[in-house]
């Protein structure tokens, strides 16, 4: 079963992802933005997994794992995903 997840895409990255739904769709397949994510998340471990010490893959780590401008998303996504958890609780608890 999928897992939803809410996440910030990088400029480049979203501009990437788009691209490739373009290409997709030039050859009459329409991509939707969860798919195309999942398809490049997939192949870009699998070429990670090939050569994980590569240096263009040194690059990409260094490049997003220490981006503190996703970090801060990442933070404000997982707030967002908590009170929206617990917002039917608190409604009707008011309610009461």
């Amino acid at each position: 079963m999928p897992h939803r997840r809410t996440i910030t895409v990088d400029d480049t990255v979203h501009l990437l992802v788009n691209r490739v739904r373009a290409r997709f769709l030039d050859a009459n397949i329409e991509l939707d933005y969860t798919r195309a994510i999942n398809l490049l998340l997939a192949l870009g471990l699998k070429t990670y997994n090939t050569n994980p010490t590569e240096e263009g893959n040194q690059e990409l780590i260094r490049a997003f794992a220490f981006n503190e401008h996703l970090k801060t998303n990442a933070l404000l996504d997982e707030l967002q995903d908590a009170l929206i958890k617990e917002l039917p609780a608190a409604l009707k608890q008011q309610q009461a």
